[in-house]
């Protein structure tokens, strides 16, 4: 059992996937996620998942929302609409990850690479 005192700090974890887009091209995208614990959740989160819990819910949550984002757009416009692909990441991330206590304040598209 974790005992001792957290700070509910801001955090950045990374991920990266490939994916199918809607045109079926397969690109791989790379996310920084900004978030927070939000306080009163803490005690769970590190009961129920530990300190690894980026590991254990950030991580695969933010690749699921990779690959099912990247799937509502085509190549083009994952291009084109980058700031419109990178809210649909962040909202749906904010929806998977607040159950869990975790806050997320800002993502950020860092990387696309399309196969050629």
């Amino acid at each position: 059992a974790f005992v001792g005192s957290v700070r509910c700090v801001q955090e950045t974890d990374e991920a990266e996937e490939t994916a199918a887009s809607k045109d079926l091209q397969t690109v791989n995208t790379k996310v920084a996620v900004i978030y927070h614990l939000r306080q009163e959740s803490v005690p769970k989160i590190y009961a129920d998942l530990g300190q690894f819990y980026g590991e254990s819910i950030i991580q695969p949550t933010v690749q699921e929302v990779l690959k099912a984002s990247a799937a509502r757009f085509s190549a083009e416009q994952l291009i084109t609409n980058r700031s419109t692909v990178a809210s649909t990441i962040q909202d749906l991330l904010h929806q998977r990850l607040y159950v869990y206590g975790i806050i997320v304040e800002s993502t950020a598209i860092t990387d696309f690479k399309f196969s050629e």
